[in-house]
């Protein structure tokens, strides 16, 4: 029993924490954004404050919507964006569990539950999912189109991602979340295989804005054109909800790059295995910051809206194409494996 609460708790713990540094990213988001257009932007606590007010708000319910599905779209996109914080492993933690990775990878990452990559993608794709269930329930023509729109957008870039985990399946030959974190895919690649997933990593920071629907993959809200799409006809604490899934999506979406490609720590530069997990921490919330700064931020503030098919043509002809000469050059590389090494060091590269 008291395993059970313990578990719950720590569930429920990053959960909430989870949450505040989402929108903290968000806030950081909105202000960098602003800076880099000449705007001086809001506090980077506006998200907060936004949260706040549409929980005070009135939740109104169109008259030709299906109010029960209306509703539950939002509840549903906000409960599976939380869901992900409890499968993703964040930091290294084998040396204060004192754990054999070998024996149970689990014990030493931080993750709550054990989780692959195949459950992850499903619950990323749910908020999306949600936002079009609810958009054809709200009766509204505007959100009707959002939510085609969405639809087409998703079926445009789902491609790659699974390009991408399975070239990451295909070398280590598991899809635990746990095991990929603890085993670094550049660790084990031969030449090929490391132009491989550097490609696939590329083709992963390319998918991020259109995954999240930001600029300039917005087409399904589209303020200026369909009136907030999707979201159209939401309000007050149902759009709080998508609010906060929202943002949540996007932390959790770059934490799990980071864990697929780069989950190195720095706890290794003091003895302290406490001190070691705060160094791990801050570094860990540094490349997140730095992997939303480049896929995120400066992509919002350079480029201008696309319209939906020029975006679905992006995906599912060139990002496609890039993503499948990277797997397979994961493939050939499991049979002509080149040792970089060698070559490393007749370039004066020294590991």
């Amino acid at each position: 029993m008291s395993m059970i609460l313990a578990i719950l708790c720590g569930a429920f713990g990053i959960i909430f924490w989870g949450v505040i540094f989402s929108l903290l990213y968000k806030g950081l988001d909105r202000k960098l954004v602003a800076r880099m257009q000449d705007r001086y932007g809001p506090p980077v606590i506006q998200p907060f404050r936004d949260i706040e007010k549409l929980m005070l708000k009135q939740t109104i319910i169109p008259k030709n919507a299906i109010p029960w599905i209306f509703n539950g779209a939002a509840i549903f996109a906000l409960a599976s964006a939380l869901a992900l914080f409890v499968f993703i492993p964040f930091f290294y933690l084998g040396s204060l569990s004192g754990a054999d990775c070998s024996v149970n990878p689990q014990l030493c990452t931080f993750s709550i539950f054990p989780g692959d990559l195949i459950l992850v993608w499903y619950l990323m794709l749910m908020p999306s999912l949600a936002m079009v269930i609810g958009g054809f329930a709200s009766g509204s023509p505007y959100a009707t189109i959002g939510a085609q729109r969405e639809m087409v957008l998703m079926a445009s870039y789902e491609m790659p991602l699974a390009i991408a985990s399975v070239a990451i399946a295909y070398v280590l030959k598991t899809f635990s979340l746990d095991a990929i974190f603890l085993t670094p895919v550049w660790g084990v690649s031969g030449v090929f295989g490391l132009i491989g997933f550097a490609i696939l990593f590329l083709v992963m920071i390319f998918v991020i804005a259109p995954e999240l629907s930001k600029v300039p993959y917005d087409a399904p809200e589209a303020e200026t054109e369909l009136a907030g799409g999707v979201l159209a006809e939401y309000s007050g604490r149902n759009l709080g909800f998508f609010y906060i899934a929202d943002a949540v999506k996007a932390f959790a979406l770059c934490s799990l790059i980071i864990a697929m490609f780069f989950p190195y720590g720095i706890n290794f530069l003091v003895e302290s295995p406490s001190l070691g997990l705060i160094l791990d921490m801050l570094f860990f919330f540094l490349k997140v910051f730095l992997l939303m700064l480049f896929s995120l931020f400066f992509v919002r503030a350079a480029f201008a809206r696309l319209r939906i098919e020029q975006a679905s043509r992006l995906f599912l002809v060139h990002v496609l194409s890039i993503s499948l000469l990277g797997l397979f050059l994961v493939v050939l590389d499991t049979i002509i494996h080149i040792d970089p090494m060698p070559i490393l060091a007749s370039l004066g590269v020294i590991l």
